[in-house]
């Protein structure tokens, strides 16, 4: 059987086709930048699936009254906000070490792109311990804070970890 590469041709040229309009103005943006803001666009939607997983809980919730619904909204856009910030803190501080990955699935097998869905659960064991005056975390390991010190910032502070100069 021959392949009529006139006709896989036309179809290639089809399927590659598609209409992207915008309200901007030509000038402000060139027809790739608009290309490439449509196509990050998927990253975003990407990240609103994890607020519909079970882990979350948002299925149960039964809201009546509008101004609730909108604080929930709120509330979970927040949240993905902070999950992605400190995501791509994590990946690019990995990059700039130039470390392949810290992280390790359930057969120790290196992760290559880590993502804070896979970290969230490392930190579901670490418990605040106080006696008396003194507060310490149990559970706290290396891994845990090789973690902390990739997000960085305020995440430093909160575990009380010195920051490396």
């Amino acid at each position: 059987m021959e392949e009529n590469e006139t006709a896989i041709k036309k179809i290639v040229e089809q399927k590659s086709c598609f209409i992207l309009a915008t309200n901007i103005y030509k000038k402000a943006l060139s027809l790739e930048g608009l290309l490439k803001h449509y196509k990050a666009q998927f990253e975003v939607e990407k990240e609103f699936k994890f607020l519909k997983e079970p882990l979350f809980f948002v299925s149960s919730l039964f809201i009546k009254k509008p101004s609730r619904i909108d604080i929930l909204l709120m509330v979970m856009t927040l949240s993905l906000l902070i999950y992605s910030i400190a995501q791509r803190r994590m990946k690019a501080n990995l990059k700039k070490e130039k470390k392949r990955t810290i992280i390790a699935d359930q057969i120790n097998k290196e992760i290559p792109n880590p993502t804070l869905r896979w970290v969230v659960p490392c930190f579901e064991e670490i418990n605040l311990l106080q006696q008396g005056e003194k507060i310490s975390l149990v559970g706290f390991d290396e891994l845990r804070e090789k973690i902390i010190r990739l997000i960085g910032g305020h995440a430093l502070h909160l575990y009380k970890i010195q920051k490396v100069t």
